[in-house]
């Protein structure tokens, strides 16, 4: 069964049963679509199958569950309501935050005037730049991956261009230097000349370069989420002494939560006994691990958090690869389904990329503060059922389900290709949905929110115009379906 299964979908035979299944064509769409195939009459664990994904291998496993698909589905569609938070807890916290804070002013002059910013060419990577070139005076050296200098300044350019217009780059261009590199490589992939130079030159480096995709083989994500990082704390060492700063993900959190004591995870707080499953969330884990041992080195290690980067509060304007945002891809299939989940009151942050940017530039530029952990999020929360109204879900033309009746409504429609396709995007495209939806910790903020309000930035509350701008965005450039 494995067998032809592989070979349909590779279109070739020229494989066995000990051998990769990347190695011989694969794909992670390709992936997809056996993991959903299979899970109609087994159990599979899909990070498991990515790690080890020879057909001897995945036949030793599957263990036969008619139930398989509707439990992935129950997954991503109940969520748990979090705990109170413990009185206790919270004193310790803001004292915690008055020791830091209390009769001291954070805001300084500008810090940095030559900064290193990795992942450039990414959505947040875009607004990071935008943003240090229009309300900073630094200059911004950018490593981007390019055949030489020129094709890297293009591609440069071109990100700035498609979030912010033709004009966007032109009036900066002499405070930006763009390098053609490979930050996973030794000195980020650089000629050994150019590499000195920017040991003398860079005072901080800014890390937004990521592999964003939620499933995958760990080496994937170490070589890239980790690997990078440790190239960065080589760098930061040699020459002048730069600062790291370095963009994660509240994600760290979302594991196995065994201390059912705790209540909240906030900015003092790193391994509080989780254990992680997802290979991308161990990646930004294992990232911060490596710079908390820098600190004992001495190098000065900044790091933010964020829960998520949703579009454009003022355009409405996403990321390139949309696909990719777990939180667009569960909207869209719920969208053209016309189903919701009943009950499903989770409250979720909007914390925009614009705003992010603003944000992590103030705190990385202005802040007095060392060796820190933020959390970069907006603080204004919203059921989410809400933001599906404003966007369209309401009304005769959906219909709101329980967890089994959705299972019910899959199981009616296997042989419905557009139905099935649309369940398939949810449950494999949103997999990383579930531990969050099964953390109980109540995230906090507070003390990054006051540190931003000292630095003359403040949230904006989440409105239904700029969900309405996003919404007629995503319709404009084929996104979803429109309903008909």
């Amino acid at each position: 069964m494995l067998y032809s299964m592989w070979a349909k979908r590779l279109g070739h035979t020229n494989f066995g049963v000990t051998d990769d299944f990347f190695d011989v064509g694969g794909t992670s769409l390709v992936a997809i679509d056996i993991l959903a195939e299979l899970s109609k009459e087994y159990e599979i664990d899909v990070e498991q199958f990515f790690e080890n994904n020879t057909i001897e291998f995945v036949a030793k496993h599957l263990k036969p569950n008619a139930n398989s698909m509707h439990n992935k589905i129950k997954g991503i569609v109940t969520y748990c309501e979090k705990p109170q938070k413990s009185p206790e807890e919270m004193v310790l916290y803001n004292q915690k935050i008055n020791s830091e804070l209390t009769n001291s002013d954070i805001a300084v002059s500008q810090k940095y005037e030559n900064i290193l910013l990795l992942g450039a060419t990414g959505f947040l990577g875009s607004y990071l730049l935008h943003t240090l070139l229009k309300n900073t005076s630094s200059k911004v050296f950018v490593i981007v991956r390019a055949k030489d200098n020129d094709s890297a300044f293009e591609r440069v350019v071109k990100a700035q261009q498609y979030y912010f217009g033709s004009r966007a780059i032109k009036k900066n261009t002499d405070r930006l230097v763009c390098l053609a590199g490979d930050l996973t490589v030794e000195n980020f992939g650089l000629a050994q000349e150019v590499y000195n130079t920017l040991l003398k030159t860079v005072d901080a480096v800014l890390n937004s370069a990521a592999t964003v995709k939620h499933i995958g083989k760990s080496e994937l994500f170490d070589k890239t989420n980790a690997g990078i990082v440790r190239e960065i704390i080589l760098f930061s060492k040699g020459g002048k002494r730069k600062a790291i700063h370095h963009i994660s993900s509240i994600g760290i959190v979302y594991g196995e939560q065994p201390d059912n004591n705790r209540t909240v995870f906030t900015e003092y707080d790193f391994n509080v006994g989780q254990q992680l499953k997802n290979n991308y969330l161990l990646s930004k884990y294992h990232a911060e691990e490596l710079l908390y041992e820098a600190r004992k080195e001495g190098v000065e290690t900044n790091i933010y958090r964020l829960s998520g980067v949703m579009f454009d509060s003022k355009k409405g304007k996403f990321q390139k690869n949309i696909s990719e945002s777990s939180a667009y891809v569960f909207m869209k299939s719920f969208y053209e389904l016309r189903i919701w989940p009943k009950d499903f009151h989770m409250m979720v942050d909007i914390s925009n990329v614009d705003k992010i940017g603003e944000a992590v530039v103030k705190l990385m530029m202005f802040s007095s503060l060392q060796n820190q952990v933020y959390h970069v999020i907006n603080p204004y929360i919203i059921d989410m059922t809400d933001i599906m109204k404003w966007v369209g879900i309401n009304g005769d033309k959906f219909k709101k389900m329980s967890a089994e009746e959705i299972c019910s409504y899959y199981s009616e429609n296997k042989d419905n290709q557009a139905i099935c396709d649309l369940f398939k995007q949810l449950v494999f495209n949103c997999e990383i949905l579930e531990p969050i939806l099964k953390n109980h910790y109540n995230i906090e903020q507070k003390k990054t929110t006051e540190c931003l309000e000292r630095l003359g930035f403040r949230w904006s509350k989440p409105t239904k115009l700029s969900f309405a701008k996003a919404a007629l965005y995503a319709g404009s450039v084929g996104f979803y379906k429109a309903i008909k």
